[in-house]
């Protein structure tokens, strides 16, 4: 159902000065959805003027020099953190060994009873996780919330350069894990230069992308989003409506269809550098074959919406391979046995 291409990656980035696009789209959407989740606040509330961190300047070269602090834990400790971490749209994208290096950078910060943890207009640049106690949030002297023996506050510190929006008191003792900005930064802008560069080589692999002029590239690479698979976690089911279309980033996965008495035919095994799930974007079927993880696995996942707007350039180009793809299933899986290649 697929049609691949192999590659090594090996590019090195150019420097990076300032978050990327995507980024910068995902710490707004967000920041509406920790407001739209919590409904603290008052519908005339003034958050006052904001200064995104995407539009803070950030030195390359000083990335590749920081070293990052890790502050020892329990295993149950690092569990609640990742836990955390996973929950948060800003790090949905971010792998998860660059999660564990943020988890392994948090201190962990006792509290006392009527302890002021942080106040509405300073300025912030910490977040906080619940690992016990009470704490209440206060929006302009009204309780809105309160955190008991769970949860986390202060993460709009970590995307914005802006006052804080609520007070948040200890109500009695407890312990929190703290996250300071810089930190997170540093993980994010590591984790956009590896991706772009990447990505960057990923297009250069595939001849399929090279309709696509420089400016639609970038925009390319700012829209694919990175997916993480177990071992035989499904990625495509044969039948669904098309809603991708993915390259493999690291790891391999396997092509395969429905066969008679729930067995599954394999098409084919797809490594680093492949690609999947064009054709029935293109020609608007049903998923004809299964595609799953084989091995852990990540891919980069490009919406069907994204697809359309990005690469109609490309589009000529993988229509006239169809003929190709029908013949190549059509030897798999036999002479008397009949189905379409698009997946």
């Amino acid at each position: 159902a697929q049609h691949a291409h192999t590659a090594t990656m090996a590019a090195v980035a150019s420097p990076i000065e300032r978050f990327p696009s995507d980024m910068t789209a995902a710490m707004e959407e967000e920041e509406d959805d920790i407001i739209e989740e919590e409904n603290w606040f008052p519908p005339n509330f003034n958050r006052g003027k904001r200064k995104s961190v995407c539009g803070e300047s950030f030195d390359p070269q000083k990335l590749s020099e920081t070293t990052m602090v890790t502050h020892p834990k329990t295993p149950q400790q690092t569990a609640l953190l990742l836990d955390v971490l996973a929950k948060l749209f800003l790090f949905r994208t971010v792998p998860p060994e660059d999660r564990a290096v943020v988890a392994n950078a948090m201190f962990r910060r006792e509290t006392a009873a009527n302890e002021v943890i942080i106040k509405q207009d300073d300025d912030g640049d910490y977040f906080f996780v619940v690992e016990s106690g009470v704490f209440d949030v206060f929006v302009h002297g009204h309780q809105v919330h309160t955190y008991n023996q769970c949860g986390f506050f202060g993460e709009l510190a970590l995307m914005h350069n802006c006052p804080r929006a609520a007070t948040v008191t200890c109500r009695e003792t407890g312990v929190l894990w703290a996250l300071d900005r810089s930190t997170f930064r540093a993980v994010i802008m590591k984790h956009a230069m590896q991706k772009r560069a990447l990505y960057e080589e990923f297009i250069e692999r595939t001849p399929m992308l090279h309709a696509l002029d420089a400016e639609e590239r970038q925009r390319l690479i700012d829209a694919l989003e990175p997916v993480f698979y177990s071992d035989a976690d499904l990625i495509i089911k044969q039948g669904d409506s098309p809603d991708a279309f993915y390259f493999v980033v690291s790891g391999s996965v396997r092509v395969t269809r429905d066969a008679p008495g729930d067995s599954q035919v394999e098409l084919a095994v797809l490594q680093k550098g492949a690609y999947f799930g064009e054709l029935a974007l293109i020609t608007h079927r049903p998923r004809a074959a299964n595609v799953v993880a084989y091995g852990s696995t990540t891919c980069a996942r490009l919406s069907t919406t994204a697809f359309e707007r990005l690469l109609g350039p490309c589009i000529s180009v993988m229509k006239s391979r169809i003929p190709d793809y029908e013949q190549q299933l059509q030897e798999l899986l036999g002479p008397n046995r009949s189905g379409h290649l698009n997946s």
